[in-house]
């Protein structure tokens, strides 16, 4: 028989027999019949995400999962901070990088696999050391194997415990998992990882201990159900379309954001929108709208993902106004960006109250030639 554990090795949720809606929940009798086998043990959350792509709701609130990654902040010097490309703005916050002034922040941006092949290396870099302020950057795909060699060169020069941290499903398990060929639980639902996992490696003579994914609940995606947000989540290169600003024409992403053209500043203006291949990008008339969102909202208006999923009638969607020009863009944190390729517009954005949108430099040169 092998060696009790204590927490569930996937997750790293302690191990209990009675509260089948609190982490770390295994009937005893299956604990006890792969424990004599010895069998992986896991709880049933992660049996089930693992065999079955389930997912099981636990009560573990966003403050709860805060709370417990400050603590946790305290305890390591190193700092493995996993940031997923796509949702920069959703990933890289304000409320983390003001607690890591006095640590040894290594940055992983995942998945650059998903923009445009014409962006380079290099331009991606630059972008990234001009808003991170930090040259300790390192460009990966974990799906596709891109850049880790490079990584795990950088990480074998520490001989000190290393903290790895991220958003939710910003891919720090899979991550972990071609670091080290480990056995954690992967999975594309928010909040996989339940509590601190150690992963000791061999090959880097170091420990690595994974956290839970953060969230702070104001990105489009943290709207949706785990079963949609594991829908639209981008798999392959982002898709994108190129509209002529047309004024008083509107641009629908799913059916959360409204995009209106308010003023053209310039005769001329085309901009861009991207997003995962799943995320509806629509235009349409003004007179349409209010019919396609109450009628077409998780129908064909993706996400949501299927029929009353979300009330749109209480998100309490509010309109902000932004200009933008030529190298620009506003992104919709978890569900795409707008980029503007040429002129100059004023834009209309309605969105639910909550939510947050952001105008940056463009992360897509729109001079680029193809």
């Amino acid at each position: 028989m092998r060696e009790k554990p204590i927490i569930c090795e996937g997750c790293g949720a302690k191990l209990q027999f009675d509260n089948p809606n609190v982490s770390g929940y295994i009937p005893k009798e299956v604990y006890l019949k792969r424990l004599s086998e010895g069998k992986e043990i896991l709880c049933q959350r992660c049996f089930q995400m693992k065999h079955y792509s389930k997912l099981k709701h636990i009560d573990l609130s966003n403050e709860e999962l805060w709370k417990r990654f400050k603590k946790l902040l305290d305890r390591f010097k190193n700092v493995l901070w996993i940031i997923d490309i796509f949702d920069f703005e959703g990933n890289f916050r304000k409320e983390i990088s003001s607690l890591l002034k006095n640590k040894n922040v290594i940055y992983v941006i995942n998945k650059i696999d998903l923009l445009p092949k014409a962006v380079t290396r290099r331009e991606m870099y630059d972008w990234l050391l001009e808003r991170i302020g930090s040259d300790q950057i390192y460009l990966v795909s974990a799906m596709k194997k891109l850049g880790i060699q490079s990584l795990v060169r950088r990480l074998k020069v520490i001989r000190d415990d290393i903290l790895i941290i991220g958003y939710t499903n910003a891919g720090k398990s899979s991550l972990i998992n071609k670091i080290c060929g480990t056995n954690i639980t992967v999975s594309s639902f928010p909040n996989t990882t339940l509590d601190l996992i150690k992963i000791e490696s061999t090959d880097l003579n170091l420990n690595l201990y994974d956290t839970p994914g953060i969230t702070f609940g104001d990105r489009f995606i943290d709207i949706l159900s785990p079963v949609c947000q594991q829908k639209i989540l981008p798999l392959n290169e982002l898709k994108r379309k190129t509209f002529k600003a047309v004024s008083e024409k509107f641009y629908l992403l799913g059916a959360l954001v409204q995009i209106k053209v308010r003023e053209l500043k310039t005769e001329k203006a085309i901009f861009q929108i991207f997003a995962p291949e799943n995320v509806v990008i629509h235009e349409t008339k003004p007179e349409r709208v209010k019919e396609l969102i109450e009628k077409q909202s998780g129908r064909f208006l993706v996400p949501p993902c299927k029929p009353g999923e979300i009330s749109t009638d209480r998100l309490n969607y509010k309109v902000k106004s932004i200009i933008i020009n030529e190298g620009k863009e506003i992104v919709f944190p978890g569900i795409g960006w707008l980029t503007m390729k040429k002129g100059e517009v004023i834009f209309d954005i309605y969105f639910p109250d909550k939510m947050k949108i952001y105008k940056r430099k463009a992360l897509i040169n729109p001079r680029r030639r193809r």
